[in-house]
């Protein structure tokens, strides 16, 4: 049976191997409870050495894989159309006054009311 280090490099060298945590990384090795403690020692090992690296949410990858990813999450980010990235001006967004076009202001489950000064107040 491959020791430790080997199993672990051969789950990162694998052709379809994900970005794994070390929770993970024990699930996948198929780890008993008292084998965990070697894994992580064996991962902080390799960070350190430089041959793998801990990237969002604790999960480790290779530098070329962490290279490729971050190219391929360039390439897919979802950009806006042009004239879109601005807020229009009026929205009332940052103003205290509210827009004679927003909606009514709420409070949890209560509505309340814009008042216009549309109508003059009835007299009595």
């Amino acid at each position: 049976m491959k020791n430790l280090r080997q199993r672990v490099n051969t789950l990162l060298n694998s052709h379809d191997y994900q970005p794994l945590n070390k929770s993970e990384f024990a699930r996948a090795l198929k780890l008993k409870p008292n084998e965990r403690s070697a894994l992580r020692a064996e991962l902080l090992r390799l960070e350190n050495k430089g041959d793998i690296i801990r990237g969002k949410k604790g999960r480790f990858s290779t530098r070329k894989q962490s290279k490729n990813n971050s190219n391929l999450a360039k390439l897919g980010q979802n950009k806006r159309p042009s004239g879109q990235n601005k807020r229009p001006s009026g929205s009332g967004a940052c103003s205290s006054e509210p827009s004679a076009s927003s909606p009514p202001a709420t409070h949890g489950s209560i509505q309340t009311p814009m008042t216009h000064p549309t109508k003059p107040p009835a007299s009595t």
